[in-house]
């Protein structure tokens, strides 16, 4: 099935680190094992990702920091130190693993999220279980994202003369901050992103105190701020419908699923859709792009607790049977 992208070596959990972040990989091994008896599945073959390909989305200073430091990173991007300099839910005493596998993990969902890209362009449609790392910049990372998956997979392609435009439709709950900061004053790559109105990433001051504008407040090409009394699924609608898809070569779609109202990740709690809306809302985007002829490359996005594997199920159930 080449059509569905994963590697189970990009898994982790946080326990063998000595990390007290009760996020698992459940929502991967579930799905796996929802369709292993409906699809053939083949682990993936990634391929490798170089210094080179860092440096499509991120700038010399933070790649430097990730060769020589790379423990540093991993502490900064799962935010394992507090603000006076102390362990935050981390305890090294407890770790039985190298806090340095979490930059070759990183760079397998890179690599996933590249070769899906790949696999759309040729087949029409491909869908990683990895990836959708948005929140991290061109010069930090950040909200649990080390590197931005998205924009190097899609510039590496530019670089190979393989696409010229591409659209990031963003889903994730929160907004994708990395994304925008990185592409602000890129018009090759557009980018959507339908988010929380209020909470994280946009809950901090938009002027910082040194007179800056807060990098997360950078605003997307098209940005839908979604709080309690909106309605989300005609406002991603009517917003799509204002876009000219004839302009892109494809489409890389953020396919969060921690909208959805069983999501446990309390920083979530901004948007709370149903099981049939979340649906609703991933066959919106899905047959919209088919109906341009656009290939599209989905890839997961955030998705916190144990049902929601179910979101990624019910919709793989779908869009992977046109294939099978």
């Amino acid at each position: 099935m080449k059509n569905l992208i994963y590697n189970l070596n990009s898994l982790h959990d946080f326990q063998d680190y000595g990390i007290d972040i009760p996020l698992l990989n459940t929502r991967v091994q579930s799905t796996l094992e929802y369709l292993k008896d409906k699809i053939n599945l083949i682990e993936s073959e990634y391929p490798s990702i170089s210094k080179e390909d860092l440096a499509l989305a991120h700038n010399e200073d933070f790649i430097k920091k990730v060769l020589n430091n790379p423990d540093g990173v991993v502490l900064e991007t799962y935010e394992l130190v507090d603000n006076k300099g102390n362990y935050n839910r981390y305890n090294p005493n407890l770790r039985k693993k190298p806090l340095n596998d979490f930059v070759k993990k990183a760079k397998l969902h890179i690599a996933g999220t590249y070769l899906t890209c790949e696999m759309a362009l040729k087949y029409k449609f491909a869908y990683h279980l990895g990836g959708g790392m948005h929140h991290a910049m061109s010069f930090k990372p950040g909200g649990f994202c080390m590197f931005n998956d998205l924009v190097i997979s899609l510039r590496k392609l530019q670089k190979e003369k393989k696409i010229k435009q591409a659209i990031i439709i963003d889903l994730d709950c929160h907004k994708g901050d990395g994304s925008a900061e990185i592409l602000k004053k890129d018009p090759t790559i557009t980018t959507l992103s339908i988010h929380m109105k209020n909470g994280w990433p946009l809950d901090a001051e938009g002027v910082l105190k040194d007179g800056s504008v807060n990098p997360s407040f950078i605003p997307s090409d098209y940005d839908i701020p979604i709080d309690e009394k909106d309605d989300y699924l005609h406002n991603l609608k009517t917003k799509l419908e204002e876009i000219d898809f004839s302009l892109y070569d494809l489409a890389l779609v953020v396919h969060g699923a921690d909208v959805y109202e069983k999501d446990i990740l309390e920083s979530s709690s901004g948007i709370k859709l149903s099981k049939d809306e979340v649906l609703e809302r991933d066959l919106l985007v899905y047959r919209l792009l088919s109906e341009s002829k656009i290939p599209q490359a989905w890839c997961l996005g955030g998705g916190y607790g144990p049902n929601t594997f179910e979101i990624y199920v019910q919709f793989l159930k779908i869009s992977l049977s046109k294939y099978m």
